[in-house]
């Protein structure tokens, strides 16, 4: 079972096509500094892709707000969501 983890938003990157975008994710490390990966949203479907894109635009453009998310096997984004505190 997947875990949701926590990040902020540092950038984010699509094509024309509706299959491809990508998002920079920043996470805390436990040991102090952080961890910056880029991350592929998972190409299941054109709505899927640009609903996650939306979100993480949405995140990004607003100073980047922490949002939390999940990741497949192939450490691709399946879901996320904003982080309301």
């Amino acid at each position: 079972m997947a875990d949701w983890k926590v990040a902020r938003v540092s950038q984010v990157f699509a094509t024309t096509d509706p299959l491809y975008a990508m998002v920079l994710l920043e996470e805390s490390l436990p040991e102090g500094g952080e961890a910056r990966t880029w991350r592929r949203i998972e190409p299941r479907s054109a709505d899927g892709c640009s609903n996650v894109f939306q979100i993480a635009t949405g995140a990004w453009v607003r100073d980047h707000d922490l949002i939390v998310y999940l990741l497949n096997d192939a450490g691709e984004l399946t879901a996320m969501a904003n982080f309301l505190t």
